[in-house]
């Protein structure tokens, strides 16, 4: 894959955030739209969620047969990153949690997180994912054809 043609498809995927601006500045809208955008939300959320999981098995269920063989190393390895992944995501959401949240809730009148720095937290959170994200998807191509496309 090209520079260029991994560059345009960076600034598609980055561009699409974008496309929500629009109803995130309406006043008050009805709650129809709001159903409806949920909807739309919530099917491309459980098709991702589908896709994960579809893809997941083939990797798994390799590294099974191959610790079935007598060579545990590569089931232990996913094992011990899904573990240390899904460790290190819960305790930094605690700790998010507990210096940030409630860092902010103190500094107000009610002891409450205003709407605004709710807004702000989870527009950051989305914003360092998307980062991340990012970078793992320019670095797809550069790991060699077999890496690409994704299968």
């Amino acid at each position: 894959m090209t520079l260029g043609l991994t560059v345009l498809l960076g600034a598609i995927a980055g561009f699409t955030i974008y496309l929500g601006l629009p109803f995130a500045r309406l006043q008050n809208p009805p709650r129809s739209m709001q159903a409806f955008l949920n909807a739309i939300a919530s099917g491309i959320l459980v098709f991702l969620l589908w896709d994960v999981l579809s893809k997941a098995g083939e990797p798994i269920n390799t590294a099974l047969e191959t610790a079935r063989h007598g060579h545990p190393s590569d089931f232990m390895t996913l094992l011990v990153l899904f573990a240390g992944g899904f460790g290190v995501g819960l305790l930094s959401l605690v700790y998010f949690e507990r210096h940030v949240i409630r860092r902010a809730a103190r500094n107000t009148r009610s002891g409450e997180v205003t709407p605004v720095q709710l807004a702000l937290m989870i527009a950051t959170g989305i914003g360092l994912h998307n980062f991340s994200e990012g970078l793992a998807s320019a670095g797809r191509p550069a790991a060699g054809p077999s890496a690409w496309p994704p299968s």
